[in-house]
Protein backbone atom coordinates (compact mmCIF):
# COMPACT_ATOMS: atom_id res chain seq x y z
CA UNK A 1 0.00 0.00 0.00
CA UNK A 2 2.77 2.48 0.95
CA UNK A 3 4.69 1.68 -2.24
CA UNK A 4 1.56 2.23 -4.31
CA UNK A 5 1.16 5.71 -2.85
CA UNK A 6 4.93 6.31 -3.00
CA UNK A 7 5.05 6.82 0.76
CA UNK A 8 7.85 5.96 3.13
CA UNK A 9 6.95 4.69 6.62
CA UNK A 10 7.84 8.12 8.00
CA UNK A 11 5.58 9.80 5.44
CA UNK A 12 2.68 7.60 6.49
CA UNK A 13 3.39 8.26 10.17
CA UNK A 14 3.57 12.03 9.70
CA UNK A 15 0.36 12.11 7.66
CA UNK A 16 -1.46 9.99 10.24
CA UNK A 17 -0.25 12.26 13.05
CA UNK A 18 -1.48 15.43 11.29
CA UNK A 19 -4.84 13.91 10.39
CA UNK A 20 -5.52 12.58 13.88
CA UNK A 21 -4.40 15.75 15.66
CA UNK A 22 -6.79 17.82 13.58
CA UNK A 23 -9.88 15.72 14.25
CA UNK A 24 -9.03 14.50 17.77
CA UNK A 25 -12.25 14.84 19.74
CA UNK A 26 -13.93 12.26 21.96
CA UNK A 27 -17.12 13.52 23.66
CA UNK A 28 -17.30 10.56 26.06
CA UNK A 29 -14.03 11.54 27.74
CA UNK A 30 -13.61 13.70 30.82
CA UNK A 31 -11.43 16.02 28.71
CA UNK A 32 -12.84 15.54 25.17
CA UNK A 33 -10.34 17.76 23.36
CA UNK A 34 -7.27 17.63 25.60
CA UNK A 35 -6.93 13.91 26.30
CA UNK A 36 -7.03 12.68 22.67
CA UNK A 37 -4.34 15.19 21.71
CA UNK A 38 -2.17 14.34 24.69
CA UNK A 39 -2.55 10.66 23.86
CA UNK A 40 -1.48 11.33 20.27
CA UNK A 41 1.43 13.49 21.40
CA UNK A 42 2.68 10.76 23.74
CA UNK A 43 2.48 8.19 20.95
CA UNK A 44 3.81 10.13 17.98
CA UNK A 45 6.15 12.37 19.97
CA UNK A 46 7.80 9.38 21.58
CA UNK A 47 8.20 7.79 18.15
CA UNK A 48 10.09 10.89 17.00
CA UNK A 49 12.55 10.91 19.91
CA UNK A 50 14.91 8.25 18.45
CA UNK A 51 14.96 10.29 15.25
CA UNK A 52 16.00 13.35 17.24
CA UNK A 53 18.75 11.31 18.92
CA UNK A 54 19.96 10.21 15.49
CA UNK A 55 20.19 13.83 14.35
CA UNK A 56 22.05 14.79 17.50
CA UNK A 57 24.54 11.97 17.02
CA UNK A 58 25.12 13.19 13.46
CA UNK A 59 25.91 16.61 14.98
CA UNK A 60 23.11 18.26 13.07
CA UNK A 61 23.29 21.91 14.08
CA UNK A 62 19.54 22.47 14.44
CA UNK A 63 19.15 19.27 16.47
CA UNK A 64 22.05 20.21 18.74
CA UNK A 65 20.54 23.61 19.46
CA UNK A 66 17.17 22.02 20.18
CA UNK A 67 18.82 19.44 22.46
CA UNK A 68 20.46 22.26 24.39
CA UNK A 69 17.12 24.04 24.76
CA UNK A 70 15.43 20.84 25.95
CA UNK A 71 18.20 20.16 28.46
CA UNK A 72 17.83 23.67 29.84
CA UNK A 73 14.07 23.15 30.02
CA UNK A 74 14.59 20.13 32.26
CA UNK A 75 17.02 22.10 34.45
CA UNK A 76 14.54 24.98 34.79
CA UNK A 77 11.81 22.51 35.71
CA UNK A 78 13.92 20.81 38.38
CA UNK A 79 14.79 24.22 39.86
CA UNK A 80 11.14 25.29 39.78
CA UNK A 81 9.10 25.77 42.95
CA UNK A 82 6.81 23.01 41.62
CA UNK A 83 9.15 20.59 39.85
CA UNK A 84 6.60 17.80 39.37
CA UNK A 85 4.10 20.13 37.71
CA UNK A 86 6.79 21.79 35.59
CA UNK A 87 8.24 18.45 34.49
CA UNK A 88 5.15 16.28 33.95
CA UNK A 89 2.33 18.83 33.87
CA UNK A 90 -1.25 18.80 35.10
CA UNK A 91 -4.17 17.00 33.51
CA UNK A 92 -6.10 19.35 31.22
CA UNK A 93 -3.34 21.97 30.93
CA UNK A 94 -1.16 22.52 27.93
CA UNK A 95 2.47 23.14 28.81
CA UNK A 96 5.13 21.23 30.70
CA UNK A 97 8.67 20.03 30.04
CA UNK A 98 7.21 16.68 28.96
CA UNK A 99 4.97 18.32 26.35
CA UNK A 100 7.86 20.41 24.98
CA UNK A 101 10.16 17.37 24.73
CA UNK A 102 7.49 15.30 22.95
CA UNK A 103 6.83 18.19 20.55
CA UNK A 104 10.54 18.11 19.72
CA UNK A 105 9.92 14.51 18.68
CA UNK A 106 7.14 15.76 16.39
CA UNK A 107 9.64 18.14 14.76
CA UNK A 108 12.09 15.29 14.18
CA UNK A 109 9.28 13.17 12.74
CA UNK A 110 8.41 15.96 10.29
CA UNK A 111 12.07 16.16 9.20
CA UNK A 112 12.04 12.54 8.09
CA UNK A 113 9.21 13.06 5.59
CA UNK A 114 10.09 12.95 1.89
CA UNK A 115 9.24 15.68 -0.61
CA UNK A 116 6.21 13.67 -1.73
CA UNK A 117 5.15 13.21 1.88
CA UNK A 118 5.51 16.93 2.52
CA UNK A 119 3.29 17.68 -0.47
CA UNK A 120 0.63 15.31 0.83
CA UNK A 121 0.98 16.75 4.33
CA UNK A 122 0.05 20.21 3.03
CA UNK A 123 -3.01 18.79 1.28
CA UNK A 124 -3.96 16.75 4.34
CA UNK A 125 -3.81 19.81 6.58
CA UNK A 126 -5.81 21.96 4.16
CA UNK A 127 -8.60 19.45 3.53
CA UNK A 128 -8.84 18.14 7.10
CA UNK A 129 -9.12 21.68 8.40
CA UNK A 130 -11.76 22.31 5.75
CA UNK A 131 -13.76 19.44 7.24
CA UNK A 132 -13.21 20.98 10.68
CA UNK A 133 -14.48 24.31 9.33
CA UNK A 134 -17.59 22.64 7.92
CA UNK A 135 -18.34 21.17 11.36
CA UNK A 136 -17.97 24.62 12.92
CA UNK A 137 -20.16 26.30 10.33
CA UNK A 138 -22.84 23.64 10.80
CA UNK A 139 -22.75 24.40 14.54
CA UNK A 140 -23.59 27.97 13.62
CA UNK A 141 -26.23 27.17 10.99
CA UNK A 142 -28.14 24.79 13.26
CA UNK A 143 -27.49 26.88 16.40
CA UNK A 144 -26.19 23.89 18.38
CA UNK A 145 -26.67 24.87 22.03
CA UNK A 146 -26.37 21.53 23.81
CA UNK A 147 -24.17 18.47 23.64
CA UNK A 148 -20.42 18.06 23.13
CA UNK A 149 -20.38 20.18 19.96
CA UNK A 150 -22.37 23.10 21.34
CA UNK A 151 -21.42 26.64 20.38
CA UNK A 152 -19.17 28.40 22.88
CA UNK A 153 -20.60 31.84 23.71
CA UNK A 154 -22.31 31.82 20.32
CA UNK A 155 -19.06 30.97 18.51
CA UNK A 156 -18.24 27.72 16.65
CA UNK A 157 -15.47 25.43 17.87
CA UNK A 158 -15.38 22.51 15.44
CA UNK A 159 -13.34 19.71 16.99
CA UNK A 160 -11.25 22.18 19.00
CA UNK A 161 -13.51 22.87 22.04
CA UNK A 162 -12.48 26.54 21.93
CA UNK A 163 -13.37 29.12 19.25
CA UNK A 164 -9.93 30.75 19.51
CA UNK A 165 -8.14 27.54 18.53
CA UNK A 166 -10.77 26.85 15.88
CA UNK A 167 -10.05 30.26 14.34
CA UNK A 168 -6.28 29.79 14.47
CA UNK A 169 -6.44 26.43 12.71
CA UNK A 170 -8.90 27.71 10.10
CA UNK A 171 -6.42 30.52 9.40
CA UNK A 172 -3.60 27.97 9.02
CA UNK A 173 -5.68 25.91 6.61
CA UNK A 174 -6.65 29.04 4.70
CA UNK A 175 -2.97 29.94 4.26
CA UNK A 176 -2.25 26.42 3.01
CA UNK A 177 -5.09 26.63 0.50
CA UNK A 178 -4.21 30.11 -0.75
CA UNK A 179 -0.54 29.19 -1.22
CA UNK A 180 -1.67 26.49 -3.69
CA UNK A 181 -3.93 28.90 -5.57
CA UNK A 182 -1.36 29.69 -8.26
CA UNK A 183 -0.70 26.00 -8.99
CA UNK A 184 -4.32 24.85 -9.32
CA UNK A 185 -7.01 27.17 -8.05
CA UNK A 186 -9.83 24.73 -8.81
CA UNK A 187 -8.51 22.25 -6.24
CA UNK A 188 -8.39 24.79 -3.40
CA UNK A 189 -11.37 27.02 -4.22
CA UNK A 190 -13.77 25.17 -1.89
CA UNK A 191 -11.29 25.01 1.03
CA UNK A 192 -10.52 28.72 0.62
CA UNK A 193 -14.19 29.69 0.80
CA UNK A 194 -15.06 27.44 3.75
CA UNK A 195 -11.92 28.13 5.78
CA UNK A 196 -12.25 31.89 5.33
CA UNK A 197 -15.83 31.73 6.53
CA UNK A 198 -14.65 29.66 9.51
CA UNK A 199 -12.06 32.28 10.44
CA UNK A 200 -14.65 35.07 10.62
CA UNK A 201 -17.32 32.94 12.29
CA UNK A 202 -14.85 31.90 15.02
CA UNK A 203 -14.89 35.44 16.39
CA UNK A 204 -11.09 35.42 16.72
CA UNK A 205 -9.74 38.84 15.89
CA UNK A 206 -6.20 37.43 15.87
CA UNK A 207 -7.14 34.77 13.30
CA UNK A 208 -8.82 37.41 11.12
CA UNK A 209 -5.77 39.68 11.23
CA UNK A 210 -3.40 36.77 10.58
CA UNK A 211 -5.44 35.67 7.55
CA UNK A 212 -5.38 39.16 6.05
CA UNK A 213 -1.64 39.53 6.66
CA UNK A 214 -0.85 36.16 5.09
CA UNK A 215 -3.16 36.83 2.13
CA UNK A 216 -1.35 40.08 1.42
CA UNK A 217 2.11 38.49 1.83
CA UNK A 218 1.30 35.64 -0.56
CA UNK A 219 -0.03 38.06 -3.19
CA UNK A 220 3.06 40.27 -2.84
CA UNK A 221 5.40 37.28 -2.97
CA UNK A 222 4.08 35.91 -6.30
CA UNK A 223 2.85 39.19 -7.81
CA UNK A 224 0.77 37.44 -10.43
CA UNK A 225 -2.81 37.93 -11.52
CA UNK A 226 -3.77 34.54 -10.14
CA UNK A 227 -2.18 35.31 -6.77
CA UNK A 228 -4.10 38.59 -6.51
CA UNK A 229 -7.34 36.79 -7.38
CA UNK A 230 -6.59 34.26 -4.66
CA UNK A 231 -6.12 37.06 -2.11
CA UNK A 232 -9.41 38.64 -3.18
CA UNK A 233 -11.19 35.31 -2.79
CA UNK A 234 -9.76 35.06 0.73
CA UNK A 235 -11.15 38.49 1.58
CA UNK A 236 -14.52 37.56 0.06
CA UNK A 237 -14.65 34.35 2.11
CA UNK A 238 -13.88 36.30 5.28
CA UNK A 239 -16.74 38.68 4.46
CA UNK A 240 -18.97 35.69 3.77
CA UNK A 241 -18.27 34.33 7.25
CA UNK A 242 -19.30 37.66 8.77
CA UNK A 243 -22.52 37.69 6.75
CA UNK A 244 -23.34 34.11 7.76
CA UNK A 245 -22.86 34.91 11.44
CA UNK A 246 -24.95 38.07 11.25
CA UNK A 247 -27.71 36.15 9.51
CA UNK A 248 -27.76 33.01 11.67
CA UNK A 249 -25.42 33.50 14.60
CA UNK A 250 -25.09 35.52 17.76
CA UNK A 251 -23.17 38.39 16.18
CA UNK A 252 -19.88 37.21 17.67
CA UNK A 253 -17.94 37.14 14.40
CA UNK A 254 -14.41 38.50 14.24
CA UNK A 255 -15.38 41.80 12.58
CA UNK A 256 -18.10 42.58 15.13
CA UNK A 257 -15.68 41.85 17.95
CA UNK A 258 -13.20 44.38 16.52
CA UNK A 259 -15.37 47.05 18.14
CA UNK A 260 -14.23 45.71 21.50
CA UNK A 261 -11.07 47.72 21.99
CA UNK A 262 -10.05 46.03 25.24
CA UNK A 263 -6.92 43.88 25.33
CA UNK A 264 -8.61 41.33 27.59
CA UNK A 265 -6.03 42.02 30.28
CA UNK A 266 -3.12 41.01 28.05
CA UNK A 267 -1.08 44.19 28.44
CA UNK A 268 -1.25 44.06 32.23
CA UNK A 269 -0.53 40.33 32.23
CA UNK A 270 2.52 40.98 30.04
CA UNK A 271 3.75 43.56 32.54
CA UNK A 272 3.32 41.03 35.33
CA UNK A 273 5.22 38.51 33.22
CA UNK A 274 8.11 40.89 32.64
CA UNK A 275 8.27 41.53 36.37
CA UNK A 276 8.32 37.80 37.09
CA UNK A 277 11.08 37.27 34.53
CA UNK A 278 13.28 39.93 36.13
CA UNK A 279 12.97 38.03 39.41
CA UNK A 280 14.38 34.87 37.77
CA UNK A 281 16.07 36.10 34.60
CA UNK A 282 18.19 33.03 33.86
CA UNK A 283 16.34 29.86 34.90
CA UNK A 284 12.70 30.97 34.88
CA UNK A 285 9.94 29.12 36.71
CA UNK A 286 9.37 26.10 34.45
CA UNK A 287 6.71 25.54 31.81
CA UNK A 288 3.13 25.74 33.05
CA UNK A 289 4.11 27.98 35.97
CA UNK A 290 3.09 31.39 34.66
CA UNK A 291 0.18 31.84 37.05
CA UNK A 292 2.18 31.04 40.23
CA UNK A 293 4.90 33.37 38.98
CA UNK A 294 2.62 36.40 38.59
CA UNK A 295 -0.51 35.94 40.73
CA UNK A 296 0.90 37.76 43.77
CA UNK A 297 1.21 40.84 41.55
CA UNK A 298 -2.49 40.95 40.59
CA UNK A 299 -4.09 44.28 41.45
CA UNK A 300 -7.72 44.64 42.49
CA UNK A 301 -8.48 46.36 39.18
CA UNK A 302 -6.89 43.56 37.13
CA UNK A 303 -8.88 40.93 39.01
CA UNK A 304 -12.11 42.92 38.67
CA UNK A 305 -11.70 43.36 34.91
CA UNK A 306 -9.74 40.32 33.75
CA UNK A 307 -9.45 37.65 36.46
CA UNK A 308 -12.71 37.49 38.40
CA UNK A 309 -13.35 33.86 37.51
CA UNK A 310 -10.45 31.65 38.49
CA UNK A 311 -11.63 28.90 36.15
CA UNK A 312 -12.28 30.69 32.84
CA UNK A 313 -9.80 33.53 33.54
CA UNK A 314 -7.09 31.54 35.28
CA UNK A 315 -4.14 33.08 33.35
CA UNK A 316 -2.07 29.92 33.14
CA UNK A 317 -0.62 31.47 29.96
CA UNK A 318 0.36 35.13 29.25
CA UNK A 319 -1.04 34.98 25.68
CA UNK A 320 2.38 35.70 24.20
CA UNK A 321 4.88 33.04 23.18
CA UNK A 322 7.89 35.25 23.94
CA UNK A 323 6.80 35.74 27.53
CA UNK A 324 5.96 32.05 27.81
CA UNK A 325 9.60 31.29 27.08
CA UNK A 326 11.09 34.06 29.22
CA UNK A 327 9.03 33.21 32.28
CA UNK A 328 9.35 29.44 31.76
CA UNK A 329 13.03 28.97 30.92
CA UNK A 330 14.55 32.40 31.40
CA UNK A 331 16.86 34.26 29.04
CA UNK A 332 19.19 31.30 28.49
CA UNK A 333 16.44 28.88 27.44
CA UNK A 334 14.73 31.54 25.33
CA UNK A 335 17.94 32.26 23.41
CA UNK A 336 18.50 28.55 22.82
CA UNK A 337 14.98 28.03 21.47
CA UNK A 338 15.29 31.19 19.37
CA UNK A 339 18.65 30.11 17.94
CA UNK A 340 17.17 26.72 17.02
CA UNK A 341 14.11 28.30 15.37
CA UNK A 342 16.28 30.69 13.35
CA UNK A 343 18.77 28.00 12.35
CA UNK A 344 16.08 25.69 11.04
CA UNK A 345 13.65 28.41 9.95
CA UNK A 346 16.11 29.89 7.47
CA UNK A 347 15.49 26.96 5.16
CA UNK A 348 11.72 26.54 5.39
CA UNK A 349 9.67 27.31 2.31
CA UNK A 350 6.55 26.42 0.37
CA UNK A 351 3.00 25.67 1.43
CA UNK A 352 3.93 24.32 4.86
CA UNK A 353 5.82 27.50 5.69
CA UNK A 354 2.70 29.57 4.89
CA UNK A 355 0.62 27.15 6.95
CA UNK A 356 2.84 27.72 9.95
CA UNK A 357 2.73 31.53 9.83
CA UNK A 358 -0.87 32.07 11.09
CA UNK A 359 -0.20 29.78 14.06
CA UNK A 360 2.92 31.75 14.98
CA UNK A 361 0.97 35.01 14.71
CA UNK A 362 -1.77 33.42 16.84
CA UNK A 363 0.81 32.74 19.57
CA UNK A 364 1.63 36.44 19.76
CA UNK A 365 -1.77 37.15 21.38
CA UNK A 366 -3.23 33.77 22.34
CA UNK A 367 -2.13 30.74 24.38
CA UNK A 368 0.31 28.12 23.14
CA UNK A 369 -1.74 24.94 23.42
CA UNK A 370 -1.97 21.25 22.54
CA UNK A 371 -4.40 22.26 19.79
CA UNK A 372 -1.68 24.12 17.88
CA UNK A 373 1.83 23.31 19.20
CA UNK A 374 2.27 19.62 18.17
CA UNK A 375 0.86 20.27 14.69
CA UNK A 376 3.05 23.36 14.29
CA UNK A 377 6.16 21.40 15.29
CA UNK A 378 5.36 18.63 12.80
CA UNK A 379 4.80 21.19 10.03
CA UNK A 380 7.94 23.12 11.02
CA UNK A 381 10.02 19.96 10.75
CA UNK A 382 8.53 19.07 7.38
CA UNK A 383 8.66 22.57 5.90
CA UNK A 384 12.06 22.14 4.31
CA UNK A 385 13.73 19.65 1.99
CA UNK A 386 15.09 16.61 3.79
CA UNK A 387 18.76 15.71 3.53
CA UNK A 388 18.80 12.63 1.28
CA UNK A 389 21.68 11.19 3.31
CA UNK A 390 19.79 11.55 6.56
CA UNK A 391 19.58 7.98 7.91
CA UNK A 392 16.70 6.65 9.97
CA UNK A 393 17.25 5.54 13.53
CA UNK A 394 17.92 1.93 14.47
CA UNK A 395 14.69 -0.05 14.06
CA UNK A 396 15.12 -1.68 17.47
CA UNK A 397 15.35 1.69 19.26
CA UNK A 398 12.37 3.03 17.35
CA UNK A 399 10.36 -0.10 18.17
CA UNK A 400 11.14 0.06 21.89
CA UNK A 401 10.30 3.75 22.19
CA UNK A 402 7.18 3.41 20.04
CA UNK A 403 5.93 0.54 22.19
CA UNK A 404 6.56 2.53 25.36
CA UNK A 405 4.72 5.52 23.93
CA UNK A 406 1.74 3.39 22.91
CA UNK A 407 1.52 1.81 26.37
CA UNK A 408 1.64 5.20 28.11
CA UNK A 409 -0.88 6.68 25.68
CA UNK A 410 -3.24 3.75 26.22
CA UNK A 411 -2.93 4.15 30.00
CA UNK A 412 -3.78 7.86 29.79
CA UNK A 413 -6.75 7.24 27.53
CA UNK A 414 -8.05 4.39 29.69
CA UNK A 415 -7.69 6.47 32.83
CA UNK A 416 -9.77 9.25 31.31
CA UNK A 417 -12.46 6.78 30.16
CA UNK A 418 -12.71 5.18 33.60
CA UNK A 419 -12.74 8.55 35.35
CA UNK A 420 -15.57 9.75 33.11
CA UNK A 421 -17.58 6.61 33.81
CA UNK A 422 -17.11 7.06 37.55
CA UNK A 423 -18.20 10.70 37.26
CA UNK A 424 -21.27 9.81 35.20
CA UNK A 425 -22.36 7.26 37.81
CA UNK A 426 -21.35 9.53 40.74
CA UNK A 427 -19.16 6.73 42.08
CA UNK A 428 -16.62 8.50 44.29
CA UNK A 429 -14.71 5.42 45.55
CA UNK A 430 -14.27 4.19 42.00
CA UNK A 431 -13.07 7.61 40.89
CA UNK A 432 -10.62 7.70 43.80
CA UNK A 433 -9.15 4.42 42.61
CA UNK A 434 -8.84 5.68 39.03
CA UNK A 435 -7.26 8.98 40.16
CA UNK A 436 -4.26 7.03 41.39
CA UNK A 437 -3.40 6.39 37.72
CA UNK A 438 -2.67 10.12 37.37
CA UNK A 439 -0.43 10.31 40.44
CA UNK A 440 -0.49 13.46 42.54
CA UNK A 441 -2.58 15.35 40.01
CA UNK A 442 -4.78 18.17 41.39
CA UNK A 443 -7.38 18.11 38.60
CA UNK A 444 -8.08 14.37 38.83
CA UNK A 445 -8.18 14.66 42.61
CA UNK A 446 -10.57 17.61 42.44
CA UNK A 447 -12.97 15.50 40.38
CA UNK A 448 -12.85 12.87 43.13
CA UNK A 449 -13.50 15.52 45.79
CA UNK A 450 -16.54 16.80 43.92
CA UNK A 451 -17.92 13.27 43.58
CA UNK A 452 -17.56 12.61 47.31
CA UNK A 453 -19.61 15.76 47.86
CA UNK A 454 -22.57 14.21 46.01
CA UNK A 455 -22.16 10.43 46.38
CA UNK A 456 -24.80 9.69 49.00
CA UNK A 457 -23.96 5.99 48.97
CA UNK A 458 -20.73 6.68 50.87
CA UNK A 459 -21.42 6.75 54.64
CA UNK A 460 -18.47 9.02 55.48
CA UNK A 461 -18.67 11.12 52.32
CA UNK A 462 -18.17 14.45 54.10
CA UNK A 463 -15.02 13.17 55.77
CA UNK A 464 -13.74 11.79 52.46
CA UNK A 465 -14.68 15.03 50.73
CA UNK A 466 -12.50 16.89 53.22
CA UNK A 467 -9.64 14.39 52.81
CA UNK A 468 -9.62 14.85 49.05
CA UNK A 469 -9.97 18.63 49.26
CA UNK A 470 -6.80 18.60 51.37
CA UNK A 471 -5.08 16.37 48.82
CA UNK A 472 -5.94 18.75 45.99
CA UNK A 473 -4.45 21.71 47.86
CA UNK A 474 -1.41 19.63 48.81
CA UNK A 475 -0.82 18.50 45.21
CA UNK A 476 -0.93 22.08 43.86
CA UNK A 477 -0.23 24.33 46.84
CA UNK A 478 0.50 27.40 44.69
CA UNK A 479 -3.10 27.81 43.46
CA UNK A 480 -5.34 29.91 45.75
CA UNK A 481 -8.43 28.39 44.14
CA UNK A 482 -7.82 25.10 45.94
CA UNK A 483 -7.20 26.71 49.34
CA UNK A 484 -10.42 28.74 49.05
CA UNK A 485 -12.39 25.60 48.18
CA UNK A 486 -10.86 23.81 51.16
CA UNK A 487 -11.71 26.75 53.43
CA UNK A 488 -15.37 26.67 52.35
CA UNK A 489 -15.61 22.99 53.23
CA UNK A 490 -13.82 23.53 56.54
CA UNK A 491 -16.35 26.22 57.40
CA UNK A 492 -19.15 23.82 56.54
CA UNK A 493 -17.83 21.16 58.94
CA UNK A 494 -17.14 23.71 61.68
CA UNK A 495 -13.35 23.76 61.46
CA UNK A 496 -13.03 27.53 61.64
CA UNK A 497 -9.38 27.50 62.70
CA UNK A 498 -8.51 25.33 59.73
CA UNK A 499 -10.47 27.63 57.43
CA UNK A 500 -8.56 30.66 58.70
CA UNK A 501 -5.28 28.87 58.01
CA UNK A 502 -6.35 27.90 54.49
CA UNK A 503 -7.51 31.44 53.72
CA UNK A 504 -4.25 32.87 55.02
CA UNK A 505 -2.37 30.67 52.55
CA UNK A 506 -4.70 31.76 49.75
CA UNK A 507 -4.16 35.44 50.54
CA UNK A 508 -0.42 34.89 50.65
CA UNK A 509 -0.52 33.54 47.12
CA UNK A 510 -2.86 36.21 45.73
CA UNK A 511 -3.93 39.25 47.72
CA UNK A 512 -7.01 40.01 45.62
CA UNK A 513 -9.11 36.99 44.74
CA UNK A 514 -12.91 36.93 44.53
CA UNK A 515 -13.23 33.32 45.66
CA UNK A 516 -10.98 33.87 48.66
CA UNK A 517 -12.82 37.02 49.70
CA UNK A 518 -16.18 35.28 49.40
CA UNK A 519 -15.01 32.35 51.56
CA UNK A 520 -13.59 34.78 54.11
CA UNK A 521 -16.91 36.64 54.20
CA UNK A 522 -18.74 33.41 54.96
CA UNK A 523 -16.30 32.72 57.79
CA UNK A 524 -16.75 36.23 59.19
CA UNK A 525 -20.53 35.80 59.09
CA UNK A 526 -20.59 32.47 60.92
CA UNK A 527 -18.19 33.84 63.53
CA UNK A 528 -20.22 37.04 63.85
CA UNK A 529 -17.20 39.26 63.19
CA UNK A 530 -18.84 42.43 61.86
CA UNK A 531 -15.62 44.47 61.75
CA UNK A 532 -13.77 41.95 59.59
CA UNK A 533 -16.83 41.51 57.39
CA UNK A 534 -17.01 45.27 56.82
CA UNK A 535 -13.38 45.27 55.66
CA UNK A 536 -14.08 42.34 53.38
CA UNK A 537 -17.05 44.15 51.87
CA UNK A 538 -14.68 46.96 50.92
CA UNK A 539 -12.57 44.38 49.09
CA UNK A 540 -15.72 43.04 47.47
CA UNK A 541 -16.47 46.50 46.09
CA UNK A 542 -12.91 46.87 44.82
CA UNK A 543 -13.28 43.54 43.03
CA UNK A 544 -16.76 44.32 41.64
CA UNK A 545 -18.44 41.48 43.52
CA UNK A 546 -22.21 41.25 43.88
CA UNK A 547 -21.97 41.55 47.68
CA UNK A 548 -20.76 45.14 47.33
CA UNK A 549 -23.07 47.67 48.99
CA UNK A 550 -24.47 45.21 51.52
CA UNK A 551 -24.28 46.03 55.23
CA UNK A 552 -22.10 43.74 57.37
CA UNK A 553 -24.67 43.92 60.19
CA UNK A 554 -27.50 42.99 57.84
CA UNK A 555 -25.56 40.00 56.46
CA UNK A 556 -24.87 38.64 59.94
CA UNK A 557 -28.48 39.20 61.05
CA UNK A 558 -29.77 37.47 57.92
CA UNK A 559 -27.47 34.51 58.54
CA UNK A 560 -28.66 34.25 62.16
CA UNK A 561 -32.30 34.32 61.06
CA UNK A 562 -31.65 31.52 58.57
CA UNK A 563 -29.87 29.50 61.24
CA UNK A 564 -32.79 29.85 63.67
CA UNK A 565 -35.28 28.95 60.95
CA UNK A 566 -33.25 25.85 60.11
CA UNK A 567 -33.08 24.80 63.74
Amino acid sequence: MLARWRLSPWDATGLAAALLFLVAFAPDLMFPGWTPRMVLLVGFGALGMPLLVTLIRRRDRSALLLAGALAWTVVASVLSDAPRSALIGVVGRDLSALVVVLCAGMWALGRMMSDHGRHLLALTVAWTLTFNAVVGLLQLVFDVSTGPLALAYGRPTGFNTNPVYFGALCAAGLAAAQSRWVDNWRVVLVPTVLLGAGVSASGSRVALAASLVVAALIALTWRTRQAVIGALVVVASLIGGVALDRLLGAGENAVNRLSDQSSGGRLQAWMYGVGAWTDRPFTGYGFGQFRPAVQHRFSAEFVRVSARDEVSQAWFDPHNVGLVLLVSVGAVGTLLFLAWAIQWGRSIRGTLAWTLLPIVLHWMLQPVSLFTLPLAMLVFGAATRRDPDEPPSAPLAVGIVATTGIVLAAALFSGDVLLRRAANSVDAPRAASVAQWFGRDPIASDIVAQLYQFDERVPDRQEQHLVWRRKVAEYEPDRPFWWSNLAMLQIEVGDYAGARESLALAYELQRYNTRTVRADMVLAIVEGDADRLARLLEDACALGMSECGTSATDLIAEANDLARAGA
